[in-house]
């Protein structure tokens, strides 16, 4: 027998057989390695099988994790897996074209994350029979819902965010917009997924989906179907957060139009959106060329959707609503106001109705104020200064044209006791507004073409004292003596936009210098 201190055993070098073996025999040394090897197998035992020692609490605790854990682990796996998945992808879709009541809704890189957070790249479409718009394009969507809701038929959504919104608005509808009350709609059904592919849990119904706000930083919005109804919001911020009675809305920034009202640049605008009608608290806005007003009213949902509005205008360029050559002639500023009715789903469409008061300005430009120059010999003609007047202007569809129609009876410009003009005259502005441009290829609208047509006069009035400056022949064949005693000149409108003010004054002028022969 060899002596413990040489001993070699057979088997894993461990700690324990690396210990001094000096003073002990074979048995002794035999029984601690048998000691420490039981002790082992009972240890590693406990963990799976009850009655081998330890804390029976905690051995059925580990069991418990180890059991519940493993598959959790990889049902998460395969979960995020899914709802990264293209199946998930087109179940999303088709849940998301039951929601806007759209058949032909199409997605990009949808894609969902196990905290609920959903992003969608892209989502365009053309809007069903009883949509709100007839088409829709909504980029960069993001929003996120509680983990627990996943596993829910009836999703809510904490916040929808989009990068850019860009929707034309269908002229009257007989459902209510579906941010407001999503319902139950026969046009489409609810998917049918096959049990395996169910969505491991996941399977929303989006007739029943809600959500608190909705954000976008761009938004392009158009309604109307022509020139009478068209009108536009583009290139704006809008926050709507949910309310008690729908959302209250917040808008910042962009161009509006209604009609020949255009160009109004918003600063901001609140409003609320109730399930039948949206309600403009106030509305900032100032326009390019100067000038600055607030705007109020209603619009009523349905199918003969109705207008009630009213903007108040300070220090406007009375040039940002007349067309060329009178734009250019007028540099008047006034205040006033312009009221809205009317329907987008009627031949009249919007109507509206324009009291302005002149303030201030020079009239310049105009051929008639020069011809009155020369046979008056009266400089103060060249560039008369307004005092004063009342510029109306009411506007409506036309059933004949498919335009709409300026009538201006009733305007009065005042130079002092000078000069006065007064119009009396309809305009018909026929917006050629191109086709509605397929959205998906990120470009801005191209702008309407206006054709102007005018008829009416345009009546010139100068003071007795101008007048008796005149040859005879020139006051008694052209002028008469009307309203407060001026002497007036009647000028026929007419055409489609060339100066009508020039071919009075080339007949004054002539007949004038025939005199002086």
């Amino acid at each position: 027998m060899y002596p413990p201190s040489r001993l070699h055993l057979a088997g894993p070098q461990s700690t324990f057989m690396k210990r001094d073996l000096k003073d002990k025999s074979y048995n002794q040394v035999m029984n601690e390695w048998a000691a420490q090897k039981e002790f082992l197998k009972r240890s590693q035992t406990s963990m799976f099988l009850p009655g081998h020692g330890g804390n029976p609490v905690l051995r059925w605790l580990i069991r418990l994790a180890v059991l519940v854990i493993l598959p959790l682990g990889i049902y998460g796996f395969l979960l995020r897996k899914h709802l990264r998945s293209p199946s998930f992808g087109k179940e999303l879709e088709s849940q998301i074209s039951l929601w806007l009541d759209s058949p032909k809704i199409k997605s990009k890189s949808i894609a969902m994350d196990l905290d609920g957070e959903l992003r969608i790249q892209e989502i365009s479409g053309d809007g069903g029979p009883n949509a709100p718009f007839s088409r829709l394009k909504a980029e960069k969507i993001t929003t996120s819902t509680s983990f627990k809701s996943l596993f829910g038929k009836a999703w809510h959504l904490r916040n929808i965010s989009a990068f850019a919104l860009t929707t034309h608005l269908r002229s009257g509808t007989a459902s209510s917009i579906p941010v407001i009350a999503p319902k139950k709609t026969a046009l489409l059904s609810p998917p049918n997924s096959p049990l395996l592919s169910a969505g491991l849990g996941v399977s929303p119904d989006f007739r029943q989906l809600s959500f608190d706000r909705f954000s976008t930083g761009n938004l392009n919005l158009t309604w109307g179907t022509g020139p009478a109804t068209a009108g536009h919001l583009t290139h704006s911020v809008i926050i709507a957060q949910r309310s008690a009675n729908g959302f209250d809305v917040l808008a910042r920034g962009g161009d509006f139009g209604q009609g020949w009202l255009d160009g109004l640049r918003i600063g901001e605008c609140s409003l609320t959106i109730a399930k039948d009608r949206a309600v403009i608290s106030k509305a900032d806005f100032s326009i390019p060329s100067g000038g600055t007003g607030t705007f109020t009213g209603s619009v009523s949902f349905g199918e003969y959707p109705e207008i009630a509005a009213e903007a108040t205008l300070a220090a406007v360029p009375l040039s940002a609503f007349l067309p060329k050559p009178l734009s250019d002639s007028l540099p008047v500023v006034c205040d006033g106001s312009v009221t809205l009715s009317g329907s987008t789903n009627r031949v009249e469409g919007i109507a509206a109705k324009a009291n302005l008061t002149p303030k201030s300005g020079v009239l310049q430009s105009l051929p008639i104020l020069h011809a009155l120059e020369i046979i008056t010999g009266e400089q103060r003609f060249a560039q008369p200064a307004v005092t004063g007047g009342a510029v109306l202007f009411t506007s409506g569809g036309s059933s004949t044209t498919g335009g709409y129609e300026i009538d201006t009876t009733g305007t009065v410009i005042e130079c002092g006791t000078m000069l006065r003009i007064k119009v009396n005259a309809k305009y018909e502005r026929i917006l050629q507004t191109p086709a509605f441009q397929d959205m998906r290829n990120n470009q801005p609208p191209p702008e309407p073409k206006v054709i102007v047509s005018h008829s009416g006069r345009i009546s010139i009035g100068v003071s007795p004292e101008a007048a008796a400056t005149m040859r005879p022949s020139v006051r008694d064949t052209h002028f008469a003596v009307g309203e407060a005693g001026m002497f007036w000149l009647d000028i026929p409108i007419s055409g489609d936009g060339p100066d009508f003010t020039k071919l009075a004054s080339t007949t004054l002028l002539e007949l004038h210098n025939v005199r002086d022969r």
